[in-house]
């Protein structure tokens, strides 16, 4: 489903993110891609993402070359890509309904849809009745599980997080971890970057660690 081919990321600043990067996740899988600050793990998801274009090496995802799609390709693209965040980064004047049927209506998706839509990833996030609430009126678990939902409603093929139990206590890390597990159950290509290893090794899956820009273990835990 994503592969990375001797991937390398050069800034014009003269910093190499990237080098010779080459990965691999399967269909369904569940990926963890840690190591230390400055490692490459961002990097990793801006790539898959096309926030940014790698300079050398070649990024496949769901059968797709990414150095193939061109900019006005690019909001296609990123219907198959969920993107979780750190911070949310919702928006707390909406509503969660709004918030998670923003990308189908930037999309251009008919509001019979995107209803049926919302309330279907609202009650696989655990979040069933609650489409009217305000993101600030939640704590900051369920806001994450809004963010969840909004990377879901467009029935992606992968979901990509960034540190996304990086404001979270223990517990509410491990449900949301949790519930990337569930989801990729369903199908769903799941990579998430974390630092919080006791967490990832309850869960027991794949990590990918990343050193230098380059992959120097992949294993089970």
């Amino acid at each position: 489903m994503i592969r990375f081919e001797q991937v390398e990321k050069r800034y014009a600043s003269g910093q190499t993110a990237l080098s010779d990067l080459n990965l691999s996740v399967d269909v369904g899988e569940l990926v963890f891609l840690t190591g230390p600050s400055g490692a490459g793990k961002s990097t990793v998801l801006k790539l898959l993402g096309l926030l940014e274009r790698p300079t050398r090496g070649r990024i496949t995802v769901a059968g797709v070359e990414l150095g193939q799609v061109k900019a006005a390709g690019i909001p296609a693209y990123r219907q198959r890509i969920g993107m979780v965040f750190q911070d949310h980064r919702l928006i707390h004047e909406l509503s969660n309904w709004d918030n998670i049927a923003l990308p189908l209506r930037l999309a251009g998706g008919l509001r019979r849809e995107l209803d049926s839509r919302v309330q279907a990833v609202l009650a696989t996030v655990g979040l069933d009745g609650q489409d009217q609430k305000r993101p600030n009126a939640m704590s900051a678990g369920e806001q994450q599980r809004v963010g969840i939902a909004r990377a879901l409603v467009t029935r992606p093929d992968v979901v990509i997080a960034d540190e996304p139990t990086g404001n979270l206590d223990p517990n509410r890390s491990l449900d949301i971890l949790q519930l990337f597990q569930s989801i990729a159950k369903s199908g769903v290509t799941v990579l998430i970057a974390s630092h919080d290893q006791r967490l990832i090794e309850q869960l027991g899956a794949r990590q990918i660690r990343l050193a230098g820009g380059r992959a120097v273990g992949s294993a089970h835990d």
